[in-house]
Order: structure tokens, then sequence, then C-alpha cells
């Protein structure tokens, strides 16, 4: 399946088949052969799509591959990035894990401001579509998918204190947005 996927003579959604069929077949085993193939840019989403699929197998996973995919130029790989760093960090969290990045090992909590300081610039709109005159609400509207999962992440890492200190930046807006969701005292007191 490696082989297959790795076959740049393949078609793409056969390449894809054999990454998620290599997932299911090997579980968290199939990790390291899903980052080395993510090195292919046309195999990215699909990669790291499977590694972050399934909760029960991110332990040991590294955040680095899904750090680089925020940088990407493509949403649908930022969107895959969004999710899945919103899932390894809080695991990483719930199980007070060691994060291994290239500064060194670190806590996950040490390494929530790392994550959050990536995230907090997707949670603007790339660029705002103009309103469209009656009813604009059954439009699409795809320029804020990618600040929507970035808010999630942000929440479901519980970055509060980074979002806070993000409150007199140009991330202000979603800070606020990524604050709404956080039901702490310190979150609420730290919005006034």
């Amino acid at each position: 399946l490696f082989t297959f996927a790795a076959d740049p003579k393949t078609s793409l959604y056969g390449r894809a088949a054999a990454i998620f069929t290599l997932k299911q077949s090997l579980g968290a085993r199939a990790n390291y052969e899903l980052l080395q193939l993510a090195k292919d840019a046309a195999l990215t989403e699909y990669c790291l799509r499977a590694i972050a699929d399934r909760k029960s197998e991110l332990d040991g996973v590294t955040p680095g591959p899904f750090l680089d995919g925020l940088q990407n130029s493509n949403p649908r790989v930022q969107a895959v990035a969004l999710i899945g760093l919103g899932r390894i960090m809080s695991h990483a969290l719930a199980n007070n894990f060691v994060v291994s990045d290239a500064e060194g090992n670190q806590t996950a909590s040490e390494f929530v401001t790392s994550v959050a300081t990536a995230i907090l610039p997707l949670t603007i709109p790339a660029k705002i579509s103009p309103e469209a005159d009656g009813d604009d609400w059954r439009l699409p509207h795809p320029e804020r998918v990618i600040p929507h999962l970035a808010v999630k992440a942000l929440v479901k890492m519980h970055a509060g204190d980074d979002c806070i200190a993000a409150l007199n930046t140009p991330y202000r807006n979603g800070a606020l947005w990524a604050l709404k969701s956080m039901h702490s005292e310190r979150t609420i007191h730290g919005r006034f």
C-alpha cells in the first residue's frame, strides 16, 4: 500500500484510497509512513487527515507537520491541519504528554502558546465577500471556513490565556470569537 500511495503515476484518488486503507489496517503504526508520504504536496491533505482521524491513535503524533500545514497555500491542507492540531493538542493536554518540536521537548501545556500563536492569524478571514441583496444568510461564505476552524482549534486546546493576550493585537476579533466558547472563570474575567 505504501508503494502504491507513493507512486506518482497512480491516480490521486487511488493514492488517497491507499493512504486511508494503510491507516485503517495498521492503525497508529502507519503514522511514520504517512508522515513520509505527506512530504508529497499532492498527498499532504490526505496524510494529515489520516494521521489525526482517530482520537484513540494520537499517542506520539508530533504537531510539527500540522503546524507546517498552516503555512500551506492550499486551504484544504490548512483546514485539515487546524482540525488535526485541535485534536492532537487536546489529546496531549488531557494526558499531560510531552510534545517535541524544533525547540526541544515541552509539556503540552507549555506548547499551547506556540500553537496558538500560529493559529491566531488564521482567525482573520482572507477576504470579505460583498453583501448580497436579499437573503445573505443563504449564500455560502467559504472565506469563513478557515477562521471558524481556527477558532474551534483554539477552544479545543484551551488556549484562553493566549486569546486574552491577543486582545490587544490585530487578532482581537478572532481571540474574542474563541473566548466566547471558553467558559472558565479565568477567560470570563480576562475579557474585562
